[in-house]
């Protein structure tokens, strides 16, 4: 392993001492924070045809975003950025609704590895055992 290589690994592995050990998260006068005892709440509204509404909207108006990516001719990169933006912005909102809902299950679904990815694995896990024996040098 290069020098270069080996220096950009450590960096991007060692924890940086600028980032803080801890997030504060103001809230809006009047808004309270997340409890568990929402989920029931918000779990209940599966079959509600207002949720589908708004589900629909959401997918309707990324829709929309997307078409004007691909159709429109934009003035600017600022254009661009504002759209895929909106298009990212709508479609975790969709996620996040879908998942709190009930729609799709938030836990992720395994599979066996094939061929390919399991001797990418092997090559990865070797390098990581040689990590802290071998000298870079």
């Amino acid at each position: 392993m290069s020098r270069g290589v080996w220096a950009w690994l450590v960096r991007k592995l060692t924890p940086s001492p600028k980032t803080p050990p801890y997030e504060v998260i103001e809230l809006e006068k009047g808004v309270t924070a997340p409890s568990r005892d929402d989920a029931e709440a918000i779990a209940s509204l599966k079959h509600h045809p207002g949720m589908e509404a708004l589900l629909n909207r959401l997918r309707f108006q990324r829709s929309v975003f997307e078409n004007k990516l691909r159709t429109v001719k934009h003035e600017n990169l600022r254009d661009v950025d504002c759209l895929q933006f909106s298009i990212s912005w709508s479609r975790l909102m969709e996620l996040e609704i879908a998942n709190a809902v009930g729609y799709v299950s938030s836990k992720a679904k395994s599979r066996a590895a094939t061929f390919d990815e399991i001797k990418e694995f092997e090559r990865v896990r070797a390098a990581i055992e040689s990590v802290g024996i071998t000298s870079p040098e």
